[in-house]
């Protein structure tokens, strides 16, 4: 067993400690790894969306 702690692990643990009502996605998904957010929409259904564009989001592209 690997005793090292990922990321992924560490982002999934949060969001569970803190169980948000919503959970919004500053981030192009496509540079997150699919079974991560596989597993974060599978936990929190219908609670996960991608921003569609804030000056957040604009402002990190720059």
């Amino acid at each position: 067993m690997d005793n090292e702690i990922n990321y992924e692990d560490l982002l999934i643990s949060a969001l569970i400690t803190i169980a948000p009502n919503k959970i919004v996605f500053h981030t192009n998904l496509q540079d997150q790894p699919e079974t991560t957010m596989e597993t974060i929409k599978s936990v929190f259904a219908g609670r996960v969306s991608e921003c569609s564009g804030c000056t957040l989001c604009k402002n990190q592209q720059q």
